[in-house]
């Protein structure tokens, strides 16, 4: 009988209420990836103000995964980014994916009022990480 191993090959499925994120492309510089990242919060602050806290799922996906790309782009050279900045640049951007996580764990519950704490904590990072854009 060889019907059982076909399940485990098969990727699994989002949750019907969860929709695919949006590919964008991957950012070059630092500055695309904070603005990349602007883009996502407003998008959740629209959502939050909705009352749609669990549409905010891709949001927080895309902004974890450029939150993890910024200490490397920060260190490329026209970057922006002063290099005695780099390690505040690398704490933010770790915090800010660690709060928006939580965000999302908080949203995906169902849990407004947590998510809306941890998602002020997150405007104040990137606050932060956005100071380091020169321009």
């Amino acid at each position: 009988v060889m019907t059982g191993w076909m399940i485990m090959l098969t990727p699994p499925l989002r949750a019907a209420d969860e929709k695919a994120p949006a590919a964008a492309p991957a950012p070059k510089t630092y500055a695309e990836a904070v603005k990349q990242i602007q883009d996502h919060m407003k998008s959740i602050d629209t959502a939050i103000k909705a009352g749609k806290v669990k549409d905010t799922h891709p949001d927080a996906e895309a902004i974890i995964t450029l939150s993890k790309s910024l200490g490397e782009l920060a260190l490329a050279d026209k970057s922006g980014v002063a290099k005695d900045k780099v390690k505040e640049v690398n704490k933010a951007s770790k915090d800010l994916a660690e709060m928006t996580d939580s965000f999302h764990d908080a949203a995906d519950e169902g849990k407004t009022d947590e998510a809306k704490k941890h998602y002020d904590h997150m405007v104040e990072l990137v606050k932060t990480i956005s100071g380091y854009v020169k321009g």
